[in-house]
């Protein structure tokens, strides 16, 4: 009965055994059919997927094409319009190139070679197109070879440049001409193209007109010469009767009084005035021709220690002044040191002349020296001053600017100046106001420039 029993209990086990295992095998193909049903729909899906993509991809590779040919039109149209433009220019150059007036010449810029001339060149140059076209551009340039290839380097590196050469023709003769030169496409490639001018004629004017300025600046020169000689001599002739004249006018005031009255006093006044005036001025006159006929002594000078002996001189002209002396650093140059002690105790004495009105005059006296490659020296007062307009006179021999009742003087001393700076390479000029002073300037090179000429 238990051995019944267990096997009962067995086959129930069994039974459930079985009954699991119907069920899990039975679970399993559930889920393998749905595997199944997942994977169709899975391939179904990617299909679909796969059909979309190569329909998308078949229209932009139509969309692609139809515009790689859209493009390839319109660039073969672009193409063919730039043919026709490019055709037109280089068939309106070569109609400029043939009609111009002018020589042309197109030149390769690698070897110099000639590569096309219009009927001008070939007429002026003499040779035949054919020949032309066997040279290089060194054939008919006088330059050397190496010159040449320099020159049209530097055109193919900068456009549009002027050259002035000598160019040999056929028949051996030499002319001048201009040349310009500027590098251009042309069929394909880079030229140089030559635009060539004849000016020999014109040369030869312009040295015509030079040597007839250098023979006329010759006569000029020599007429001056023989002018100051005469004017010295005059002038040195002159000071004997002067001097005689005012010594007897001195003679009558002191040894004949008793014959003399009022009326004739003041003749002899105005005589011996004008007289002694004169005398001034005849010694003004030598000393500017001095000045001119003198030979220079180039030196270093120091203007420091040159300024100080001038006020040293002018000390006496000074005694009583109220002068407010303003000086400053002052450099060394070259130069005549008599000449430029000249020139400043000409501008020094004129500042004192002119300040003696001032009941505190003020005197400055500066150097500036910039980039220019000359010093500026500057004498300013707050004297008398006077009108620009009369400017142009303020430097010429004998002219003046004031009345000789108020300041003295012969017009003698800026042209002096004038003469002096401009024979050291330098030149003057002057501001002023009339009431309220002046300031006169003279520049002289960094560098000595002595012009004899002067």
């Amino acid at each position: 009965m238990l051995s019944g029993q267990s096997t009962v209990r067995k086959s129930i086990w069994l039974a459930w055994v079985l009954m699991f295992a119907g069920l899990i095998a039975t679970t399993v193909t559930a889920i393998y059919m749905k595997i199944d049903v997942v994977s169709e729909a899975k391939r179904e899906f990617d299909f679909a997927c796969s059909q979309i993509q190569i329909r998308i991809g078949a229209l932009l590779l139509f969309g692609l094409l139809v515009a790689l040919l859209n493009t390839r039109f319109r660039a073969q149209r672009l193409a063919y319009q730039l043919t026709v433009d490019l055709r037109e220019s280089e068939q309106s150059y070569r109609n400029l190139f043939a009609n111009n007036s002018a020589a042309m010449l197109l030149i390769d810029p690698a070897d110099g070679a000639i590569i096309d001339v219009n009927a001008v060149a070939t007429t002026f140059y003499g040779y035949s197109r054919e020949r032309l076209l066997t040279m290089r551009i060194t054939d008919i340039n006088t330059l050397p070879g190496s010159e040449v290839r320099q020159a049209m380097a530097s055109v193919s590196q900068k456009q549009g440049q002027w050259f002035e050469f000598q160019h040999c023709l056929a028949d051996g003769s030499l002319r001048d001409v201009e040349v310009s030169a500027s590098s251009i496409n042309f069929g394909g490639r880079t030229v140089l193209h030559l635009i060539i001018h004849d000016i020999t004629e014109r040369r030869r004017a312009e040295d015509g007109l030079r040597q007839a300025n250098e023979t006329l600046e010759h006569l000029v020169r020599e007429r001056s010469l023989e002018l100051e000689m005469f004017s010295y001599s005059v002038s040195h002739d002159l000071r004997a009767p002067l001097r005689h004249l005012i010594g007897f006018v001195q003679l009558l005031n002191k040894n004949a009084p008793e014959f003399l009255d009022e009326k004739i006093r003041h003749y002899l006044a105005v005589i011996s005035d004008s007289a002694t005036q004169m005398s001034m001025l005849v010694d003004g006159l030598l000393s500017f021709l001095r000045m001119g006929r003198s030979e220079m002594t180039v030196v270093r000078v120091s203007f420091d220690k040159l300024i100080h002996e001038v006020l040293n001189t002018l000390q006496a002209e000074n005694d009583g002044r109220n002068i407010v002396w303003n000086i400053g650093p002052l450099p060394e140059v070259m130069g005549d040191p008599v000449m430029l002690q000249i020139v400043m105790m000409s501008l020094v004495s004129n500042a004192i002349k002119f300040t003696r009105n001032k009941s505190r005059a003020e005197i400055s006296i500066a150097c500036t020296s910039g980039n220019s490659g000359e010093h500026i020296f500057s004498v300013m007062d707050n004297g008398a001053g006077f009108d620009m307009k009369y400017y142009d006179k303020l430097f010429n021999l004998f002219k003046r600017l004031h009345r000789t009742e108020d300041f003295e003087g012969t017009g003698v001393g800026l042209a002096n100046v004038l003469r002096i700076v401009q024979r050291h390479g330098g030149r003057s000029w002057a501001e002023g106001v009339v009431g309220s002073g002046s300031v006169f300037y003279f520049s002289l090179p960094t560098t000595p420039r002595v012009d004899e000429r002067i």
